[in-house]
């Protein structure tokens, strides 16, 4: 009999904060890169809000096409709201951020790329994927996103925070 399927940490982690989320007024989650958030019905984040829907989520991501994608994923879920931008450290009006130009992509990099929707405020860290795309210096292109501070974004959404004893 082979082995059970080890439970993702990711899974894990979005349990005890559902479980937590029980416990707390006005319970809210702030997912910074939401990326591959709601690709499904399976997937533990998409779960936790069906299940919870009093939960406030707020879905940040960069990518102009990934939050609009995202934005189409979500709608009819009142308590979730894409917020368009990246998490900086400080606000700025943009900042660059660093993707595969899609359109460039042929055969066997369409798949690895487009499945790892790879994309970071480093370029070094896409560079590091060569193995997969042996040419993806050239793949690679600068957007200018908008960059807010973590802060900023619960303000925006009207999170309000309290510091937690440890």
């Amino acid at each position: 009999m082979p082995p059970p399927h080890p439970v993702p940490p990711q899974s894990c982690i979005l349990r005890a904060l559902g479980e937590h989320a029980l416990s707390v007024k006005n319970p809210a989650i702030v997912h910074v890169g939401a990326n591959l958030a709601f690709q499904n019905h399976n997937d533990p984040l998409t779960q936790l809000i069906i299940q919870q829907p009093s939960l406030r989520v707020v879905l940040v991501e960069p990518q102009p096409h990934i939050a609009a994608r995202l934005r189409n994923a979500t709608r009819g879920y009142e308590n979730v709201f894409v917020h368009q931008a990246a998490a900086c450290r400080s606000d700025a009006a943009n900042i660059t951020f660093w993707e595969i130009d899609q359109s460039k992509l042929r055969g066997s990099e369409i798949w690895f790329v487009r499945e790892q929707q790879i994309a970071s405020l480093d370029r070094t860290h896409l560079l590091k994927h060569k193995a997969f795309a042996h040419n993806i210096a050239h793949l690679t292109r600068g957007i200018e996103v908008p960059c807010h501070s973590v802060r900023t974004i619960l303000q925006l959404h009207a999170i309000a925070t309290r510091r937690v004893q440890t």
